[in-house]
């Protein structure tokens, strides 16, 4: 996922480019990525500090992991800001749908794929209940702590391998047939304002008005 960011179009960087003959759009944009990549990395943390994911899980996990995977470059006069995205199998894999849940979506379903763990075809997605999941698909979970997976109703659970099942078993995964529809949710990117203000901050810092 890209965001893209004109020095031009920021609110009274034009007048300001105009104040100061010697001062470029690209010098601008090479000083205000690191700022801008801040803010989106602060937006995604803070929005996972505050918000729980539909299953009433935190989101912490996931937000951090997007603003770990959160770059910036600028080039002729341009701040690309990306956020890296893995795609992962059975919905656990990786860091997924960032831009799904700024852009929203249609209906997310199971790819049908061989399970590399029961040989047939998948027909539930596999979605992280507990810290130990995130970011792990079904196999990386077993071989990371060393357990076995077992399915009870609509969740798998974990228990050390080798050992008998039991009632204080953690669930890791629920399961499901599809997701969504996701509708867009643009309060987890900073606005255009936020950006801008970061774009103005670094021509502050580059004419020393502060």
């Amino acid at each position: 996922m890209n965001i893209t960011l004109s020095v031009g179009g920021a609110a009274g960087i034009e007048s300001t480019l105009l104040r100061c003959a010697s001062l470029s759009a690209d010098d601008v944009a090479n000083e205000s990525r690191a700022l801008a990549e801040k803010a989106t990395k602060d937006n995604f943390e803070k929005y996972g500090a505050t918000n729980k994911n539909k299953l009433g899980g935190a989101t912490t996990s996931y937000w951090l992991r997007a603003s770990d995977a959160t770059r910036a470059t600028s080039s002729g006069g341009t701040i690309t800001v990306e956020v890296f995205e893995s795609r992962g199998t059975g919905g656990t894999g990786g860091l997924v749908g960032v831009r799904r849940h700024y852009t929203g979506g249609g209906t997310i379903k199971p790819s049908g794929r061989i399970s590399e763990i029961t040989g047939k075809p998948i027909q539930y997605l596999t979605i992280p209940i507990a810290p130990a999941a995130h970011g792990r698909t079904v196999a990386a979970l077993m071989q990371r702590l060393g357990v076995d997976i077992y399915r009870k109703g609509s969740a798998l659970y974990m228990h050390p391998k080798g050992s008998e099942r039991s009632d204080s078993d953690t669930a890791v995964f629920a399961l499901k047939k599809s997701i969504g529809p996701q509708r867009p949710n643009l309060a987890i990117l900073p606005t255009d304002l936020e950006y801008y203000a970061a774009i103005n901050t670094a021509v502050d810092e580059l004419l020393d008005l502060d």
